[in-house]
């Protein structure tokens, strides 16, 4: 790509009001910007890690680490997009550092081809719905005063941050108010299945979809926890399209035996690797194998 040097820069924004989930609060927006010069231009590409581990894997610190060691080298041996793509692809995970890579490629690529990356990416519409999110508020009332806010400004879609002891009555006091509203919820895997009830509350306010109640990777329970509910629930995170798994399958005595067998392969190989000095192998628990 013949870029003559690149910046990395920890980027830190104050935001203009504090942002509540079930997890934190947030009161600063932090990003990574991968900046490269060409033709004594710069370029620019953003990963929207945050600076602590909580969507992913992924904060500050790695995706700069990432960036530094396999992002701007791929870069470099790639002519195009594609090519980029093929390099960074080799390594697994950090897919937000690896955006920033991107980003970049696109922004250069929109510069050199008088297009706007819209376009480059085959776009059709010029406008889309946005919606906005709401954190927790101290009230039901709070949450109804920014609910207004963001509807003022136009936007159509709404989502609301809950936890326990802050949900069904915040959520109803914006609903009873803008009926017509789209709303949706996210509890930032705030409950558990022995919060069932609570959550069939929730479930008769017909909202939009309720965003991952359970914890990120906890597809079974998750699966169990829609037979209960008629709104949909978001599992968000882990997407694997890759696979097209249904959910339901995960209940499947089949799949269960797969997974077990699976599991008996993968420490099989671990135990030959360590016969052999192959490689060499921390010593580790084995894993549950199902006997029934």
């Amino acid at each position: 790509m013949n870029f003559e040097k690149f910046k990395i820069h920890h980027v830190k924004l104050p935001m203009k009001e504090a942002w509540e989930t079930s997890e934190e609060t947030f009161e600063d927006k932090h990003v990574v910007v991968l900046a490269g010069k060409k033709n004594g231009k710069w370029f620019y590409g953003e990963a929207t890690s945050q600076k602590l581990p909580i969507y992913n894997h992924e904060d500050i610190e790695t995706d700069i680490h990432f960036i530094k060691e396999y992002v701007i080298p791929a870069i470099k041996n790639s002519s195009s997009i594609q090519e980029y793509h093929e390099n960074i692809g080799f390594y697994s995970g950090h897919p937000m550092a690896k955006s920033a890579g991107d980003f970049l490629l696109y922004h250069l690529n929109s510069f050199e081809e008088g297009q706007p990356i819209s376009e480059l990416i085959d776009g059709e519409k010029k406008k889309v719905e946005c919606g906005a999110s709401i954190g927790i508020k101290d009230t039901p009332e709070a949450a109804m005063e920014a609910a207004e806010k963001y509807l003022e400004k136009g936007y159509n879609r709404l989502k609301l941050k809950i936890k326990p002891g802050k949900d069904v009555e915040y959520v109803k006091a914006v609903k009873e108010n803008f009926p017509e509203v789209k709303i949706s919820v996210d509890a930032n895997s705030a409950y558990s299945l022995e919060d069932l009830e609570q959550l069939k509350k929730l479930d008769k306010l017909e909202l939009e979809m309720i965003e991952q109640p359970l914890g990120a990777n906890d597809i079974i329970n998750h699966s169990k926890l829609a037979k209960d509910l008629e709104n949909p629930i978001e599992v968000v995170h882990k997407v694997w399209k890759k696979f097209q798994v249904e959910i339901e399958n995960f209940e499947n005595p089949q799949a269960q035996d797969r997974a077990d067998k699976h599991r008996i392969w993968g420490q099989h190989q671990q135990d030959t690797f360590k016969r052999r000095g192959k490689v060499r192998c921390p010593d580790s628990p084995r894993l549950p194998i199902r006997r029934d």
